[in-house]
C-alpha cells in the first residue's frame, strides 16, 4: 500500500502550523527529489509571513482587550458594590414600605416561594473567546437553583468531570486542549435536590 502524507494540520494551534510550514520549506529548498513544487515554495513562504504578522497583530491585541476588560470588571465591581449599599441605605430609610422603595428608582423584592428539585437546564451557546484554550458556556436561569455544576468530557457521554460550580448562568473555561472536541452540560442545584443534565453541547477548543 502507497504511504500517504500526514500533516495534522488542524490540530495544529497557529503557532505550531508556521513551525511546521517553516520546516517544511527548509527541507524542500534545493531537494532534488522537488525540483518544481507546485505550489511555488515562494507562494508557501509568502502565505506563512502574511499568517504571521497577522498572528502577531492578533496576539499584540488580545492582550489590550484582555487589560480593558479587566479594568471594565474592576470598574462594573465598583458600580455593583455602591448601588448594594445604596440599596441598604434606601432599605434601611423605607422601612418595608413598597412606595418608598419605588420612588428610590428601586424593585421591591418578592417574598420567596418554596420550590422542588430544580428543572433541566437548557443551555444556549459555547462560544470562543479571543484566547486559545478557552470556550464560554451559557444557559438559561432555572428557578429555584441555587448555583450549577458545570461538567465537561472528551468523549461523548461518558468520561464527564466537574469543571466547576457557579452562581452564574455562564461561565469561561479555560486550559482546554487546542484543537480537541469538548462536551458540556450544566445540573441545576437547589435547596429541594438536584435536577436533571442539560443536553450536551459540542464544541472544538479554539
Amino acid at each position: 500500500m502507497l504511504k500517504k502524507v500526514k500533516l495534522g494540520l488542524r490540530g495544529l494551534d497557529t503557532c505550531l502550523k508556521i513551525q511546521t510550514a517553516r520546516k517544511i520549506i527548509s527541507c524542500m529548498e534545493n531537494n532534488s527529489r522537488y525540483p518544481a513544487p507546485d505550489p511555488a515554495l515562494s507562494e508557501v513562504e509568502l502565505a506563512v509571513n502574511r499568517l504571521e504578522h497577522k498572528y502577531s497583530d492578533v496576539q499584540n491585541q488580545r492582550q489590550v482587550i484582555q487589560l480593558k476588560t479587566m479594568e471594565l470588571s474592576d470598574l462594573e465591581n465598583d458600580l455593583d458594590k455602591k448601588i448594594t449599599l445604596l440599596a441598604a441605605y434606601v432599605e434601611s430609610k423605607a422601612k418595608g414600605d413598597i412606595e418608598a422603595i419605588q420612588s428610590a428608582g428601586m424593585e421591591v423584592r418578592s417574598e420567596s416561594v418554596p420550590v422542588g428539585i430544580p428543572g433541566r437546564v437548557v443551555t444556549r451557546s459555547v462560544r470562543e473567546t479571543l484566547n486559545y484554550g478557552e470556550l464560554k458556556l451559557y444557559w438559561e436561569k432555572v428557578r429555584g437553583a441555587k448555583f450549577y455544576n458545570v461538567e465537561f468530557s472528551d468523549k461523548p457521554d461518558s468520561n464527564w468531570k466537574l469543571y466547576d460550580s457557579t452562581t452564574k448562568t455562564k461561565i469561561l473555561i479555560t486550559h482546554l486542549k487546542s484543537g480537541t472536541k469538548y462536551w458540556f452540560r450544566v445540573q441545576a442545584i437547589g435547596s429541594a435536590g438536584k435536577g436533571a443534565y442539560s443536553d450536551p453541547l459540542v464544541k472544538y477548543a479554539p
